[in-house]
C-alpha cells in the first residue's frame, strides 16, 4: 500500500492525488471514491491499488465535475467498472455538454469546452440513492451535501469515514480566490453545518486532505460565504447589473478575470444573487432596459 494513505482499517486515498479515495472489500476489491480529473490520473490509480493486490471494480462519485469524474471512462473501460452515482449527477456525467450550457449558457467555446466538458470516453453510470447501501461487498452510507453541483453528495464508509469531496475548502483557498464555484448557497450553508454536526470518525476533502477539526474548518468556510452575502447585499445599496456586480466582486478582491475563471465566478455571483432574492434581502426590477438588483 505504499501509493496509500489508510485513513481506517479499510479507507484510504491515494498520496500523489487527493482526487482518489478507496475503499477495500473482504476480497480485495477496490471501490475509487471519485477518479480523477483524465484517464492519466486514473491508470496511475489502478497501477497503484493493482501494486497492492486489489482489483478496482467501481468507482462511486461524489459529483459530475470533470476533476471528480473525468477518469471514469477510462476505468470503464480497461476494467469494466461500475460507475455509481445519483440520479441528477448521472444526466451531467452521461451528457458533459450539459455542465457547458449550465456554466455559459450556450454550447461553450472551445477554450471552455476543453476544460470543463472534455472527458476520456463516454460512460454509462447506475444511480444510487441516498442513505445505507451495499456495493461489491463494502458497506457506504450516502449522504446529501448540496450547494456545489446539482446534487453532490458525500460517501461515508461503513467504518465511518467521510469523503465529503467538494463541500469544503482550506482557508487558502478562500483568502485566494475569494468566490469559489457554488451553485446554491442555502444548500451549502445546509451541507456546512451537516458535516459540522457528523460525528465520523476521518474526514477527507480534495481540497482539504484529512481534516482535524471539522467544526473549526466548517466555520471557516460558513464564514466566508455570509461574508460574501453580507458584502454584495450592502454593495447593492445602490443598483447594478448582475455584471457589474460580478465586476464589483471582482475587483474588490483582485480575481482572475481570464475566461474560465471569470466564467465559474459569473456563476457564484448568480448564486449569491437567488440566496439574496430568495431571503428578500434585495429586489431585482428593470430600468432603462437594464436588469437591476438593489437592497431592500
Amino acid at each position: 500500500m505504499q501509493n496509500w494513505t489508510k485513513l481506517g482499517r479499510n479507507s484510504y486515498y491515494l498520496k500523489q492525488s487527493l482526487s482518489f479515495g478507496m475503499l477495500v472489500s473482504e476480497n480485495d476489491e477496490c471501490i475509487f471514491v471519485d477518479s480523477g480529473i483524465n484517464s492519466t490520473g486514473a491508470k496511475f490509480a489502478a497501477d497503484a491499488a493493482k501494486e497492492a493486490g486489489l482489483t478496482p471494480v467501481a468507482v462511486v462519485n461524489t459529483h459530475s465535475h470533470r476533476d471528480h469524474c473525468g477518469g471514469n471512462g477510462y476505468l470503464q473501460k480497461e476494467y469494466n467498472a461500475k460507475i455509481y452515482c445519483t440520479k441528477k449527477e448521472r444526466i451531467f456525467m452521461e451528457h458533459p455538454e450539459l455542465e457547458g450550457l449550465c456554466l455559459y449558457t450556450s454550447v461553450v467555446p472551445d477554450v471552455l469546452e476543453k476544460v470543463f466538458v472534455q472527458r476520456d470516453g463516454p460512460i454509462y453510470a447506475d444511480i444510487v440513492e441516498y442513505g445505507k447501501t451495499n456495493l461489491h461487498g463494502i458497506d457506504i452510507d450516502i449522504i446529501e451535501l448540496g450547494g456545489h453541483s446539482p446534487d453532490h453528495v458525500g460517501i461515508v464508509s461503513g467504518e465511518g469515514i467521510c469523503y465529503f469531496g467538494d463541500v469544503l475548502l482550506p482557508k487558502r483557498t478562500w483568502e485566494h480566490s475569494r468566490m469559489p464555484y457554488h451553485i446554491d448557497i442555502k444548500g451549502m450553508l445546509k451541507s456546512i453545518e451537516t458535516l459540522a454536526r457528523g460525528d465520523y470518525k476521518e474526514y477527507f476533502g480534495v481540497h482539504t486532505g484529512r481534516v482535524d477539526d471539522i467544526k473549526e474548518l466548517s466555520e471557516i468556510n460558513k464564514g466566508f460565504l455570509l461574508q460574501n452575502v453580507s458584502v454584495i447585499r450592502e454593495a447593492l445599496s445602490s443598483p447594478m447589473t448582475r455584471e457589474e456586480c460580478l465586476g464589483f466582486m471582482m475587483c474588490k478582491y483582485d480575481l482572475d478575470a481570464r475566461i474560465q475563471q471569470h466564467t465559474l465566478y459569473f456563476n457564484s455571483v448568480s448564486a449569491y444573487l437567488s440566496y439574496l432574492l430568495d431571503t428578500g434581502d434585495i429586489m431585482a426590477f428593470a430600468e432603462g432596459n437594464k436588469l437591476l438588483y438593489r437592497s431592500v
